[in-house]
């Protein structure tokens, strides 16, 4: 859409021009040679930017400049000035203004600075619609527009009206829990309890007598019976996170509950039946494990009668500025503050970083942005100081050529220096396979 202009210039001669200069770019006019009158008819039209010559009898472009920010403070102003004029036009920018033009300039000049405000425009009118999308997505679980997301939701959703086991692979911080949280929730289990379990965390003897609990004396410290997870939480539904983690005794022990629906509590021998869903997540593929002598292939097959891949947020560019303003109205609200939205630098930072911590990351982002924000617009962006070194900002014309063969070695080798030769950090910072 064709933003709207507002030009105020006592300059006959000049006011033509501009007004010429805008149309030509595609833009809709509104040109005025009297300011007074500019400035009363100012609330009559939606105006996204306004050009004003800096001294003017009577009123001033500052005045217009007052005026301007008074109706709507995201409106771009442009301050055309001369020479002897520069410090003033310096002062405006403080004050608010978008930029200053120096006469005399280029038609082209013009071009240029219009050509970055109608970006902003874009980008303040698309933060508007993103939070009024996001305000009917507020029960959603997963917000996106990214296809390959959608299309995972709407799968989870077929899938959540049976029992069968449900494996979900991702990296950290992808969503993996959320959407086991979706299946539950669109299930017959959802007025049933959910809880997630994190293998990768508690070691086997403790991880064993939580979820299957124990018999007095089976340990020492087992002072009382205790029933464990499959029994407090049957009818539910179990997540099991990073199950990758999970020792080969423990994915036998495991794999018995989902053939027969039957638990043992530690220092037990008597069976007793459970009704509960698992959920497995893995943050890599199960089948390297297999591989590597670390994951039953049995087990695999059992849990993973249905496999979903969550890519991670470096895939889906598409949904990284909606779950900033997502992020951003959930945070704003919960800081009691009135931050309005992302300025362009901001998303441009946003869309130039590889977030290995995926959508996690990107929320804490967010959240440390809104804690130290005082201004309506989100203009910094605080990564995470670790990670700020992955925002791709090259100059390519400084770049020496070199083949791609040693690029690729040349990157990896510096992943794995960064990474302390962590090879499933360094390939998820660099996009690649581990194997």
């Amino acid at each position: 859409m064709s933003c709207k202009i507002l030009i105020v210039e006592d300059d006959k001669r000049m006011l033509e021009l501009l007004d010429e200069i805008c149309k030509n770019d595609g833009y809709e006019t509104y040109p005025f040679f009297d300011p007074e009158q500019a400035l009363l008819d100012l609330n009559n039209y939606e105006i996204d930017i306004v050009i004003t010559d800096l001294k003017m009898p009577k009123i001033s472009g500052l005045n217009i400049l007052n005026r301007v920010k008074d109706i709507n403070k995201n409106i771009p102003v442009i301050i055309i000035t001369a020479h002897g004029t520069i410090d003033i036009a310096v002062n405006a920018i403080k004050m608010g203004a978008y930029d200053f033009i120096q006469k005399p300039f280029q038609p082209e000049n013009i071009s240029l600075v219009l050509k970055r405000a109608s970006a902003l425009v874009n980008v303040i009118n698309e933060n508007k619609k993103l939070t009024q999308m996001i305000a009917s997505l507020q029960d959603d679980f997963f917000v996106c527009k990214n296809r390959e997301i959608t299309e995972i939701k709407e799968l989870s959703k077929k899938v959540a009206t049976t029992d069968v086991p449900v494996l979900i692979v991702g990296e950290t911080g992808t969503g993996k829990e959320m959407l086991a949280k979706l299946i539950h929730s669109s299930s017959l289990r959802k007025d049933k309890k959910f809880i997630a379990i994190n293998c990768g965390s508690i070691s086997e003897q403790l991880l064993e007598s939580e979820l299957f609990g124990h018999e007095k004396g089976a340990f020492t410290g087992a002072m009382n019976q205790r029933k464990g997870i499959f029994e407090e939480y049957n009818g539910g539904t179990i997540f099991l996170d990073e199950i990758n983690s999970a020792s080969l005794n423990f994915q036998t022990k495991l794999l018995r509950v989902l053939q027969d629906g039957k638990i043992m509590r530690v220092g037990s021998s008597k069976e007793i039946d459970v009704d509960v869903r698992i959920i497995c997540a893995s943050n890599v593929d199960p089948k390297i494990e297999i591989e590597n002598g670390k994951f039953r292939k049995d087990f695999y097959y059992r849990i993973s009668l249905i496999k979903i891949k969550i890519p991670p947020l470096r895939e889906r560019k598409d949904d990284i500025i909606l779950l900033a303003n997502y992020f951003l109205l959930k945070k704003s609200k919960k800081y009691g503050k009135d931050i309005k939205g992302l300025t362009e630098k901001a998303i441009h930072k946003l869309m130039s970083y590889s977030w290995p911590g995926n959508v996690r990351e990107l929320e804490n982002s967010i959240e440390r942005s809104v804690i130290l924000s005082n201004e309506e617009m989100i203009d910094n962006i605080i990564l995470d100081e670790a990670d700020s070194t992955k925002v791709i900002d090259i100059n390519i014309e400084t770049l020496p050529l070199i083949d791609l063969e040693n690029m690729e070695k040349i990157m990896i080798k510096k992943a794995l220096k960064q990474f302390n030769n962590h090879k499933n950090k360094s390939a998820s910072a660099l996009g690649i396979d581990t194997a």
